[in-house]
């Protein structure tokens, strides 16, 4: 649970992946430090603006040796000198502690830049590894973030071009990867999904980066929960969200120097679309106002949960931009496959028909 004096529940990160050998994403392993040294230098310059949010969150039933914070956290209250800070992806990890039990508060920041100001700004390069072996990606990857991207004049339009393209152009299903034989995160499951046009989180995360990074622009997928669902309690004037399995759930971030990493939400039906607003500071679209950050709420609406079960659904409900209720077991499986990277796709898929039996 988590009470929060945002006006909607955030986004929470468990950890980030940064490196693809062509099989599966890596997690980040980046330097940790004592929580009492903070989360590090900020990411954004003093021309964007900021708002203060604290987040207090109790883990109820979840075994983890990471933490589940809003971005970008600042500080963290409540929990044992033996959880240390990543100062790479702001997240909170241990090696001995178990994130079950504990009660925290986070302080946070909603990150907002300006419409003018962020396509103003070029996003990162990728860094490239001169020792690591090149990737080799099927062509259909690039050729097709060209192709989608062709009217945009720059990159944070060219994302805003994938994000819409993907909510609109294909669907969330848990069955289309495993019957069609491609549920993993590789390269050739990326072009697979493509052409097929229908998966759930994983996938659309995975595309994303891929055809992110085509474009040369640095990328990472981030693994933790989409917002909970806003219960009848309160805690003063904070409100009360229950976060559940249903919400685990993975997305792309891509770097954008002087704002940090930007959140995108390409999955068809789930989720809340990244849109910045013209001449102000608060994420807006055509819907309505939408997070510009992972520590940024959704709308009240959205944030109260999807609303279809998947079976009552159909594998085509994406289509219609309605939200449905989120399956968590394929995504844990193969989530939990990438953070390790151990499970090969071939595991994956058995496990997903063994639990559908």
């Amino acid at each position: 649970t988590l009470a929060t004096t945002a006006d909607t529940a955030p986004y929470l990160r468990l950890t980030t992946l940064s490196e693809f050998d062509g099989r599966v994403w890596e997690p980040d392993r980046g330097d940790l430090q004592s929580l009492s040294d903070g989360f590090g230098a900020d990411e954004w310059g003093e021309d964007i603006e900021t708002t203060d949010q604290n987040t207090s969150i109790r883990v109820i039933r979840m075994s983890s040796s990471w933490l589940p914070v809003p971005y970008p956290a600042t500080s963290v209250q409540g929990i044992t000198a033996g959880w240390r800070v990543s100062t790479e992806n702001r997240t909170i990890t241990s090696r001995t502690a178990d994130a079950v039990g504990n009660d925290y508060t986070v302080r946070s920041l909603e990150v907002a830049p300006t419409l003018e100001q962020i396509r103003a700004i070029p996003a990162a390069e990728p860094i490239v590894d001169p020792d690591a072996e090149p990737v080799d990606l099927p062509a259909v990857i690039a050729e097709t973030a060209a192709e989608v991207t062709t009217d945009a004049t720059n990159d944070y339009d060219r994302l805003i071009d994938l994000q819409s393209w993907f909510r609109s152009q294909f669907a969330y299903s848990l069955d289309t990867p495993v019957d069609e034989g491609f549920d993993g995160t590789g390269a050739d499951a990326v072009a697979q999904f493509l052409e097929v046009r229908s998966g759930y989180c994983i996938h659309f995360a995975g595309a994303f980066a891929l055809m992110a990074e085509s474009l040369d622009m640095e990328v990472r997928i981030v693994v933790g929960y989409l917002p909970g669902v806003r219960t009848d309690n309160t805690r003063g004037d904070e409100s009360v969200y229950s976060v559940s399995s249903d919400q685990l759930h993975s997305w792309p971030e891509v770097l954008f120097p002087g704002v940090g990493w930007v959140p995108f939400e390409p999955t068809a039906s789930l989720g809340v679309p990244t849109a910045f607003a013209a001449g102000s500071t608060t994420g807006g679209g055509s819907g309505g106002s939408t997070p510009t950050a992972p520590s940024a709420a959704p709308s009240a609406e959205q944030s109260s949960g999807p609303v279809i079960e998947r079976e009552d659904a159909g594998d085509n409900a994406g289509a219609n931009g309605e939200l449905r209720r989120l399956d968590p077991t394929p995504v844990m499986l193969t989530t939990l496959g990438v953070l390790v990277a151990l499970l090969l796709p071939a595991l994956i898929r058995l496990a997903i028909r063994v639990a559908r039996r």
